[in-house]
């Protein structure tokens, strides 16, 4: 991000979301992986003042483009959003509310 604000344009994180479907591991380590990208890409937009937005995708895994749209991926396993199917929060959520909380 600091190399596109070098020059001179503004950044804007949209529709940021983190496919599983292909990381290895259990759940566990699945979503660790998912908080540290999520974590780790707010705090960098945080960082550079040339980034004006970072939004996410939606919200809970049961809404997503990856499987249930028509079009859609169809990818069931890829989990890309910060609550479960069930709209519990996961660790991308408290990842980013961390971020933010440390802002």
């Amino acid at each position: 991000m600091k190399r596109f604000a070098e020059l001179g344009v503004d950044i804007y994180v949209t529709e940021f979301d983190v496919n599983l479907t292909d990381i290895p591991g259990t759940q566990s380590e699945k979503w660790a992986f998912q908080a540290k990208v999520y974590g780790d890409m707010l705090q960098a937009c945080l960082e550079v003042a040339a980034c004006k937005s970072f939004s996410v995708f939606g919200i809970s895994d049961c809404f997503t483009w990856y499987n249930v749209c028509n079009g859609c991926l169809n990818l069931p396993n890829a989990e890309p959003l910060p609550f479960d199917r069930n709209f519990n929060p996961k660790p991308a959520y408290y990842a980013m509310r961390d971020v933010l909380a440390r802002k």
